[in-house]
């Protein structure tokens, strides 16, 4: 059996994109309160 080929996607250049990806990345550590933790800690995930 061949092992498939990894995807690899050409650089981000847009401003506009990397400040989302900016703002999502602040929302997922702002979002690990005590809540978060507590359903890591059970073994469940949460989305929001």
């Amino acid at each position: 059996m061949t092992e498939p080929k990894p995807l690899v996607l050409p650089p981000i250049t847009d401003p506009a994109l990397h400040a989302q990806i900016d703002r999502l990345a602040l929302r997922y550590l702002e979002a690990g309160g005590l809540g978060m933790q507590i359903m890591s800690r059970i073994g469940n995930g949460a989305e929001g």
